[in-house]
């Protein structure tokens, strides 16, 4: 009697352990999707234009929905853009991604007291 009560509880614990599901995030397209979940725990969470993040508001995502751009919630003293009147060369890259080049070719062409020297010095999270 012993014995069988031993191993009815073994194939118990046995039976416990290979039907426990990992939970998690079960969505390949949410940031935190998780390849071993076998159950889905509704704790997916992801990106869209117009959210609020890391200090600003997202208005691109890129392809593979992870990564993007993000604008200040706040406009910049009204100023021009660049050096007036001058021609900055290299600053005239007009891709998505572009804009670091481009306010770095202005910095070193027009100084840091232009709107690209201000968004290069530029900390919403500080």
């Amino acid at each position: 009697m012993k014995f069988f009560r031993i191993t009815f509880l073994f194939l118990v614990g046995i039976t416990l352990l290979i039907s426990c599901k990992k939970t998690g995030c079960t969505d390949p397209e949410a940031l935190n999707y998780l390849e071993s979940a076998s159950k889905d725990d509704h704790s997916c969470y992801y990106f869209w234009i117009g959210q609020h993040h890391e200090g600003g508001d997202i208005f691109y995502i890129d392809k593979t929905r992870k990564h993007g751009l993000i604008t200040a919630r706040f406009d910049l003293l009204s100023t021009p853009w660049g050096c007036y009147g001058t021609i900055i060369q290299g600053a005239d890259d007009r891709t998505v991604g572009g804009g670091l080049q481009n306010s770095l070719d202005i910095l070193a062409g027009c100084g840091p007291n232009t709107p690209a020297g201000m968004c290069l010095a530029l900390d919403t999270l500080g």
